[in-house]
């Protein structure tokens, strides 16, 4: 309202005669003109209220008022008030200089009547001389047209007020309402994802040889459609081609097997793309157990096109591997392969186990799909991806970990432990992290960016201070979150596995100065 209003302060002031004017309104000021110093405004304001904080209120005579008024007096003398609200403390100001003047009387009016005979009685006058009286610390007197001025300006201002006062209402209240619909969907979201976890675990258990292999392939769903719903959230980042390289990367760092991946630019919607991202990460994980991707000359061979319909349909083919069993692929995976994209999107999958090796060939709806004009933007350079890890990577080290989960920091405990870490020592918050950095000098260090109540970013200026490497870790978006200084800083992304956190501590220990 101040804001509203205040830009149009020097318009209210030609409204009524005046000299200057202000607002009062929140306890902020805003004024133009002459106007008394600002120190005064709060009281002169407080004195308006106890006077007549409802109506109108005028005064050629501020002194009388409010006494310390008579300071300024010879600066503004004159007041005139309208209450912007119902309740009493917010005004829009009128004020009038000081205005020096003479009364002229019939005779000296403190002069007390002549006495008669020793007792006051009254008798005619004995000269008729004016008597002049100059007069100070007045104004001009507020007339009554300047009052039905105020009157009907009060009025109009009230209907301004009261309507903006029914927009912030309605506005809070849809706001509340949209936040109770984040809420409920965030809980949608969050129940399907746990329903997801706990069928994966489900149909996961009774297929593998030990309990190390079923964790195993359960970390690397899980992994998998995090990384999906990573992507999913960075805008230009649902790209079939980006998709399909990501979970083929590891595979072609090497350069002995033969992987292609062709096709036009193609985006997906984001249902597509967590459901694709799930059926390429069995695929290539079957792949590397039993497949093309399980022998050094293997090659996998990825086309796509759009069809007639405009329907996606892509040709997955593996050569130079073993024969495939068919008896090996009735598991959890394969029933993700063969019906997830049917089920989902209602797509079509067809599985063919030749000599030469595996063809999958699906069909994405086009609903789903769509031929990108813009190439897509290119993924995030400050994700880290698993990189040869040396053995002794973390042998030995002292490892600070900053982490306001238990549970995710009892997890980056056991990690490092098991690699070969000397001390590794959990800190909760901020305090607590300064409190160990006063009294040791860790290695390296893993920081969650957010924490409860604030952010690891101080930690992270003392550690540059103390010349220690570390790496951030986050669930949130990269590029949301760090300011410019640590945009080159490695940034783990929940959640995430041993080889991604070796290989970014790595990284950080190899990245400090020598």
């Amino acid at each position: 309202l101040l804001e509203s209003l205040g830009s149009r302060l020097d318009e209210l002031a030609t409204i009524v005669p005046c000299d200057g004017a202000g607002l009062w309104i929140g306890g902020q000021w805003q004024g133009t003109g002459v106007v008394p110093p600002l120190a005064m405004i709060p009281a002169l304001a407080a004195a308006v209220t106890g006077a007549e904080g409802h109506e109108v209120f005028a005064t050629h005579e501020v002194s009388a008022l409010l006494p310390q008024a008579a300071a300024f007096a010879d600066l503004v003398s004159g007041l005139l008030t309208v209450p912007l609200s119902r309740t009493p403390g917010d005004y829009l100001m009128f004020f009038r200089r000081e205005f020096i003047h003479d009364i002229e009387w019939a005779g000296n009016p403190q002069k007390l009547p002549p006495s008669s005979e020793g007792s006051a009685r009254l008798s005619p006058r004995k000269s008729f001389q004016i008597w002049k009286e100059e007069v100070r610390n007045t104004s001009m007197v507020w007339e009554a047209p300047d009052r039905l001025a105020a009157e009907a300006l009060r009025i109009t201002l009230l209907e301004v007020v009261l309507r903006f006062s029914e927009v912030i209402a309605k506005e809070k209240a849809r706001t509340a309402d949209q936040q109770r619909m984040f809420v409920a969907e965030l809980n949608h979201r969050v129940k399907n994802a746990l329903a997801l976890v706990g069928a994966l675990v489900k149909q996961s258990q009774g297929t593998h040889e030990s309990i190390s292999l079923f964790v195993s392939d359960l970390e690397g769903r899980i992994l998998s459609l995090a990384k999906a719903h990573e992507q999913a959230n960075t805008p230009g980042a649902l790209d079939l081609r980006v998709l399909i390289e990501t979970e083929l990367a590891p595979f072609a760092a090497s350069g002995v097997r033969l992987i292609t991946v062709d096709g036009p630019p193609m985006a997906l919607d984001s249902r597509a793309f967590s459901v694709l991202a799930l059926v390429f990460h069995e695929m290539t994980t079957n792949a590397a157990k039993h497949g093309a991707l399980s022998v050094l000359n293997g090659g996998i061979d990825v086309r796509w096109h759009v069809d007639k319909d405009g329907n996606c349909a892509l040709l997955w083919s593996e050569n130079n591997g073993p024969r495939v069993k068919t008896e090996l692929r009735t598991g959890f995976g394969s029933k993700l392969i063969e019906r997830q994209i049917p089920f989902e999107l209602g797509g079509e999958v067809h599985v063919a186990y030749d000599a030469e090796g595996v063809r999958v060939f699906m069909r994405i709806p086009a609903q789903n799909v769509s031929v990108r004009v813009v190439p897509p933007t290119a993924p995030e350079p400050l994700l880290v991806h698993p990189e040869p890890v040396r053995e002794n990577a973390v042998t030995g080290l002292s490892i600070l970990v900053v982490e306001d989960s238990l549970l995710v920091a009892l997890q980056i405990e056991d990690v490092l432990r098991k690699a070969g870490a000397a001390h590794v020592t959990v800190c909760s918050s901020t305090q607590q992290a300064f409190a160990h950095l006063a009294q040791a000098q860790p290695d390296v260090a893993i920081l969650d960016i957010n924490l409860s109540g604030g952010t690891s970013l101080p930690i992270a200026d003392a550690m540059v201070a103390k010349s220690i490497p570390f790496v951030f870790a986050t669930g949130y978006g990269v590029t949301d979150v760090l300011p410019e200084r640590y945009r080159a800083t490695a940034i783990l992304p929940k959640p995430f596995s041993e080889l991604p956190m070796l290989s970014a501590i790595q990284r950080a220990l190899a990245s400090r100065p020598k």
